[in-house]
């Protein structure tokens, strides 16, 4: 249980799919694993890798329930009823996955259109929140000197972002517009990090941490039953722990 401990008070949380050839319900196609991981401002970096039947979250019965702070996470609506259950659980999202909504729409225009669009627009300036992120970390600005630097810097860029997000009106059934909606629908919880020095823009450490279990998960492919699946994580646990 030391990760629910730790001096950060900060959880990375993922999750992926893995199926089994023994299911306890014969309709379900599929189980999950989800991954919980310490902050990378950790002293001890800790990876706990977690079975569940099911994609659902029970609040009464998650490896997050007693857990008093931040969850880095997607957009996933688990982690909104964790939240809601759990008032010491709080949730920071995910700039990157917001980012990627936009960089598909802008993969599909043509070049000529790309660099006048609003999405390539917010796409820079969500870059440039990540380069100011990124050399903050190699000069080693942390505590309330890095929540003075996002508020100078950041501060007014996100402002601008917002501009972009809630004052244009896409076309309806667009992608655009899908983009934008989930921008506002997570928008609050892109902010927590300006005033937290141990969140980070994006959830990139546990997608890391899935990225090993899918590598091998392409090997074994399934597991045999909720026992194996049990013993695997239990495996990947120790085994990305310790490494």
């Amino acid at each position: 249980m030391d990760l629910l401990k730790t001096t950060t008070k900060v959880i990375h949380a993922d999750e992926t799919t893995l199926i089994l050839s023994k299911q306890v319900n014969p309709n379900r196609k599929k189980s999950y694993v989800f991954v919980y991981a310490s902050s990378f401002y950790d002293e001890n970096q800790i990876h706990i890798y977690e079975f569940n039947e099911t994609r659902s979250i029970d609040p009464e019965s998650s490896y997050l329930k007693d857990f008093d702070g931040y969850i880095e996470c997607d957009d996933y609506a688990g982690y909104d009823r964790l939240r809601k259950s759990k008032s010491n659980i709080k949730l920071q999202r995910c700039w990157a996955h917001a980012r990627r909504k936009y960089m598909d729409i802008i993969k599909a225009m043509p070049e000529r259109n790309k660099k006048e669009s609003i999405a390539f627009n917010i796409v820079y300036k969500m870059d440039k929140l990540f380069k100011i992120e990124e050399k903050a970390h190699k000069d080693k600005v942390f505590g309330q000197e890095l929540i003075d630097l996002r508020h100078e810097q950041e501060l007014p860029i996100i402002n601008q972002i917002h501009d972009l997000v809630f004052n244009y009106t896409p076309k309806q059934g667009s992608a655009f517009e899908g983009a934008i909606n989930y921008t506002k629908k997570i928008w609050n919880d892109l902010l927590p990090y300006l005033d937290e020095p141990y969140l980070e823009l994006s959830n990139n450490l546990a997608e890391r941490c899935v990225k090993p279990f899918v590598i091998n998960r392409k090997v074994f492919q399934t597991s045999g039953s909720e026992a194996g699946a049990i013993y695997t994580v239990k495996l990947f646990s120790i085994i990305r722990t310790a490494y």
